[in-house]
């Protein structure tokens, strides 16, 4: 992955070889690198900005860490608490004293990164065969419009709402956005569902471009995050081309730092895409197709408080990417584990 910074596109430092290597930082800023693990621990109630700025100095979060970090969820650092955002990092704090001792550890002791994931037909593929391997156990336009509770016993049981009637279950696993989830368990359980309405999502547009990058003379990678100084609206660009062989990039608009973006028409911000990407890179776009959503990645920002007030009876869990970890490796750990715990069989960590 690279960072736009300074007018061009320079590769983030991501072993120690690169970390000596790069421009991306002075020798004054890697030196505070250096002395990491000297700062106190990250601190769950500060947020992502001040931790990274504290631990690694503020040149290193405003050219590298804060692009790199906040361009993944469209977020701001600076609203972001590490308790939230940063969870599993505290963890391996904890673990290894030091987050350069984690990430050298990762990085020099043979860790690779978890590759970027589709599949050959897009990621609906999965959802798909998923639909095909339980067919019999599978029932497409029936949508669930709530959750009750059902006939009192020995255990609990729990209706499910259809348009076709009514069905009892002994569990149930809600895997739909938050909003979605508080109007399913609106009657259920009306307190979790007044905090899953406050959590916040960031706006996101995805604009499709079709480019040569090849002829346009740039160095293959995953992509790119725009640096914090760099006076463009997007918030970075994936080649597809180069993960998944895929003749598309997706530029990024919106997020926290822009949400009226996505109050422009899809043709203007298919054009602020291609112009940019063009700027940044130097070579051509033509728009292939524009997508947004008003509700997109968690915002992981102070109104996450509110997961904590989350507490649905026995029987009904949450398997989502907002009380949990976003990401297909992710979301497939979890089902596992969940999927063990209900079968009965010893649980899988869904961190492991």
């Amino acid at each position: 992955i690279c960072v736009y910074a300074d007018g061009e596109i320079r590769p983030a430092p991501f072993s120690m070889a690169a970390f000596g290597e790069t421009d991306l930082l002075s020798a004054a800023a890697k030196r505070q690198v250096l002395a990491e693990p000297y700062p106190d621990p990250a601190d769950p109630d500060e947020s992502a900005a001040e931790m990274f700025t504290r631990k690694f100095g503020e040149e290193t979060y405003r050219n590298l860490l804060g692009p790199l970090f906040g361009g993944i969820y469209g977020s701001d650092p600076a609203e972001m608490p590490v308790g939230h955002a940063l969870s599993g990092l505290l963890k391996l704090e904890a673990r290894h004293g030091s987050l350069l001792k984690t990430a050298i550890q990762r990085t020099a002791g043979g860790r690779d990164t978890p590759p970027a994931i589709s599949f050959d037909d897009g990621l609906q593929r999965l959802p798909e065969a998923l639909a095909e391997t339980h067919a019999e156990n599978v029932r497409l336009e029936t949508p669930v419009t709530g959750v009750r509770e059902g006939e009192t016993g020995d255990a609990p049981t729990y209706d499910l709402e259809t348009p076709d009637g009514e069905e009892s279950f002994d569990r149930v696993v809600l895997t739909t956005p938050a909003d979605l989830t508080a109007d399913l368990v609106g009657d259920l359980a009306p307190d979790s569902a007044d905090a899953l309405r406050e959590l916040n999502y960031n706006p996101l547009a995805m604009v499709y471009l079709e480019t040569d990058l090849d002829g346009a003379g740039v160095e293959p990678a995953l992509g790119y995050q725009v640096g914090f100084d760099a006076d463009l609206r997007t918030l970075g660009v994936s080649w597809n081309a180069s993960m998944f062989d895929r003749g598309v990039v997706t530029a990024f608009l919106g997020g926290m730092h822009d949400p009226e973006i996505l109050d422009e028409s899809e043709e203007t911000m298919g054009e602020i895409a291609a112009a940019e990407f063009e700027q940044a890179t130097g070579a051509e776009a033509e728009v292939v197709d524009v997508a947004h959503h008003r509700r997109g990645f968690p915002a992981y920002d102070d109104s996450w408080d509110a997961v904590e007030r989350v507490e649905l009876p026995e029987g009904v869990e949450l398997a989502t990417n907002y009380t949990a970890r976003m990401g297909v490796p992710s979301r497939l750990r979890e089902a596992e584990a969940l999927a063990d715990e209900l079968a009965g069989t010893a649980p899988v960590s869904a961190d492991d």
